[in-house]
């Protein structure tokens, strides 16, 4: 028997492509147990890149992105060890994603009151956009 998720583990994101006319935006539903690098990825399919970029998630004033050999992260917190329950604790909670930091991509991204409509048994969906 399949196991469910009870909803309360469940997050309604909006996102907005920021400095873009007309507006790039999106509800979505995720799971809270995700790790921000989860999050990044299905960003990349939602938005229809390919994850040929480096990105960064930041909060607060902090940067979390994936470990790099070649740096020595400089006060960056890992985003494959990051959980979005961690990060989303009320309603309204506004962080930015970063994604090509030649061209500059920025997604807000704006933590919302559930969906009503969502079902138990889903993990990620995408319930609305433009």
């Amino acid at each position: 028997m399949k196991q469910y998720k009870p909803l309360s583990q469940f997050l309604q994101l909006r996102l907005s492509v920021k400095d873009v006319k007309p507006e790039i935006w999106r509800k979505l539903m995720v799971s809270s147990d995700i790790t921000l690098a989860r999050l990044h990825t299905i960003l990349q399919v939602l938005m229809g890149w390919t994850d040929n970029h480096l990105y960064a998630f930041v909060i607060d004033k902090r940067r979390y992105s994936p470990p790099s050999e070649y740096d020595d992260d400089s006060g960056r917190k890992n985003s494959m060890r990051t959980k979005l329950s961690s990060i989303f604790v009320k309603d309204a909670m506004l962080i930015t994603y970063e994604y090509d930091f030649g061209d500059g991509w920025e997604i807000e991204l704006c933590s919302e009151p559930r969906y009503d409509g969502f079902k138990q048994n889903q993990s990620t969906e995408c319930i609305e956009g433009s």
